[in-house]
């Protein structure tokens, strides 16, 4: 089904939305798509596509002319530099694990795969 979609809205991006859709229309994007579709299938996404368009032309409508472009994210870092700090002691680290073996500098945790 998003195949479907996807294809009605690749080839409909750059042309009006249509004021109504018939069941050739949606044959011809499941042909594109490979697709096989039942008559059930075919009433359906005629709808389901119509409903979708109807609301494509709700959302054309809409005045954006003063809404700033969005579509990249500022240009100041947000992330801090790398900078090498002490580590915590291994025994202060495995004082409170469970089953440690503070001598091998290891603790032992429970099998989460294949068991």
């Amino acid at each position: 089904m998003w195949c479907l979609h996807f294809a009605f809205c690749i080839l409909h991006y750059d042309r009006p939305v249509p004021t109504t859709l018939t069941i050739a229309d949606v044959e011809r994007i499941a042909a594109l798509a490979q697709l096989e579709l039942s008559d059930e299938e075919k009433q359906l996404f005629t709808k389901q596509l119509a409903d979708i368009l109807h609301y494509a032309e709700q959302v054309q409508a809409i005045d954006t002319s003063g809404v700033p472009p969005t579509d990249h994210v500022g240009t100041e870092r947000t992330e801090r530099d790398d900078e090498p700090r002490p580590c915590l002691p291994m025994l202060e680290a495995i004082a409170n694990a469970p089953d440690a073996a503070p001598e091998a500098g290891l603790f032992r945790v429970p099998r989460v795969i294949g068991g």
